[in-house]
């Protein structure tokens, strides 16, 4: 699928629950590869595998502006990309929004041609609790392979947090 925010599913200050055997795989937007959630909205991941798909800006889930709520648990986001040096964010970008990694949620082999191979995050409260496993991830032209944290963001993480190998 192509889609300009949110190659397969796009919610804009609504709320979605993904729950099960659910595969979001080979889409583009120049947003989001996979998913967008844009201005107040509620996305609730439980399950899902979100892979190998590209964006100029999170290559599998863009998280934009205005107090988004993210929470993923046993999901995977596993081998999406960014291919533009100019924007970051190999599996997430998020800016201005509460991110929560739960029990099971891994981030793996994630491509960002600038930073935040697995997680960009700007304005973002990103919690992790349980385990959470961010793997294998890399930011091609700067910084933060696995998590990049920018501009009064804040990272705050229970035991079971493992970042290896970005």
């Amino acid at each position: 699928n192509i889609n300009c925010g949110g190659g397969a599913l796009s919610v804009w200050a609504g709320s979605t629950f993904l729950d099960g055997d659910i595969r979001i795989t080979d889409n583009f937007s120049p947003t989001g590869g996979g998913l967008f959630a844009g201005f107040s909205s509620v996305m609730e991941l439980n399950g899902v595998e979100v892979s190998e798909n590209i964006a100029f800006a999170g290559g599998a889930l863009m998280v934009w502006m205005g107090g988004n709520s993210i929470v993923s648990r046993k999901s995977k986001f596993v081998r999406n990309m960014n291919p533009l040096h100019s924007h970051s964010g190999g599996a997430i970008m998020a800016v201005s929004a509460t991110i929560q990694l739960l029990d099971g949620t891994e981030i793996l082999e994630n491509l960002a041609e600038a930073a935040g191979g697995g997680i960009w995050a700007e304005y973002v409260d990103l919690r992790a609790e349980g385990r959470v496993l961010i793997a294998q991830n890399l930011a091609a032209g700067s910084v933060g392979g696995g998590i990049g944290i920018y501009h009064g963001s804040s990272l705050v993480a229970s035991s079971g947090l493992q970042v290896l190998n970005n």
